[in-house]
């Protein structure tokens, strides 16, 4: 039985099998939703025909659609078109899966589900002790408890994750530094921040020494490659400025302000999290699970958490492979389907004696 699961999110389409083999595509959805059906069967073209697929999504916030239902209809109706004969299961954040015609009456359990599925086989492979599984993509970052085997989050929406601190709505690339601070120090003043969408995260993850330079990456907010020339030009944009207004170290000042601000708020949410599987006087260690396409980026952020408790950090890109951590949550619902849906794909008949 050939199973692929499916993470297909606003700027990424994710895919992996059981086996560990894994894929990830940028995927603009808000300009390219059109072409969804187009693109999964193209990219399943490096995996074996499957036989049942695990769907689940966070693309359906996309300004495209008019709305969550409006998104995960679509969704679903472009996997269908690209896998016709296939069986599809769609993930819901009630912790099992669906016909993809249920899934289309039930939006609230299917939007937005997939860390859960990732939490959820996290959790049984990882099942000793409490632990955190922190996340980080391009968009945003997951702060997940796990206790005995299965993650117990305060909340599933995420209306309420955001509310727990369990979703950071911040993450290694897309986000606009207006987003991060309303303000940097500049030669002892403090000097608002343009609201623009200028620069973003990478670059000052760069310009910090915290990511290389790649310079066949062009999503940024110009379009232009993600190097240190361009980086510190779009940096300076953010204050109104050309970048040779400042001196190199003077950028780099200005870009740990931003990186200072980001690792603040994943501490504050780790703190908080901690807190809901462990008490303040426990002297167990507890567990730091860190994957994502910026897990190696997690490693640098997470490396002084203001943690009472002893702690085990375990980076799923060294444990498992830097595929199965950029397509967590993909590998995990193909798991959970394979494990949970076999007895989907037989006959009707074999089941009456």
């Amino acid at each position: 039985m050939n199973v692929l699961g499916l993470d297909i999110g606003g700027a990424n389409i994710k895919l992996a099998d059981p086996d560990g083999n894994t894929l990830s595509r940028a995927f603009p959805m808000w300009t390219r939703h059109s072409e969804l059906a187009e693109e999964l069967m193209t990219l399943t073209q490096s995996f074996a025909m499957p036989d049942l697929i695990g769907l689940t999504m966070t693309g359906e916030l996309a300004d495209c659609f008019l709305n969550r239902e409006d998104g995960v209809s679509q969704i679903i109706g472009s996997v269908e078109q690209a896998f016709p004969s296939t069986v599809i299961r769609v993930w819901m954040s009630s912790g099992e899966f669906t016909e993809p015609e249920t899934a289309r009456q039930l939006t609230d359990l299917v939007a937005a589900a997939n860390w859960l599925a990732q939490a959820t086989w996290t959790a049984r492979a990882f099942p000793n002790g409490p632990a955190i599984l922190v996340d980080m993509g391009s968009t945003t970052t997951d702060v997940i408890p796990l206790q005995g085997g299965v993650a117990v989050p305060s909340g599933r929406t995420d209306l309420q994750r955001l509310a727990s601190g369990e979703l950071i709505y911040a993450g290694a690339s897309r986000t606009p530094l207006c987003a991060v601070l309303p303000a940097v120090t500049v030669e002892g003043s403090s000097i608002p921040t343009a609201a623009e969408f200028f620069a973003t995260t990478a670059d000052v993850f760069l310009l910090h020494g915290l990511i290389p330079e790649d310079a066949a990456n062009c999503n940024t907010a110009d379009g232009r490659p993600l190097t240190v020339e361009h980086s510190q030009r779009r940096l300076a944009k953010m204050i109104c400025c050309d970048s040779t207004d400042f001196s190199d170290d003077q950028l780099c000042t200005i870009a740990s302000e931003f990186v200072a601000s980001i690792r603040g708020q994943l501490h504050d949410s780790i703190v908080r999290v901690s807190q809901t599987v462990m008490s303040d006087d426990s002297d167990e260690s507890l567990g730091l699970i860190i994957s994502g396409s910026a897990s190696q980026l997690l490693d640098h952020l997470l490396q002084d958490a203001p943690l009472t408790q002893p702690v085990t950090q375990i980076n799923l890109s060294r444990t498992a492979s830097p595929g199965i951590a950029d397509c967590a949550c993909a590998y995990a619902v193909a798991c959970l389907a394979h494990d949970l849906c076999r007895d989907d794909l037989l006959p009707f008949s074999n089941l009456v004696r």
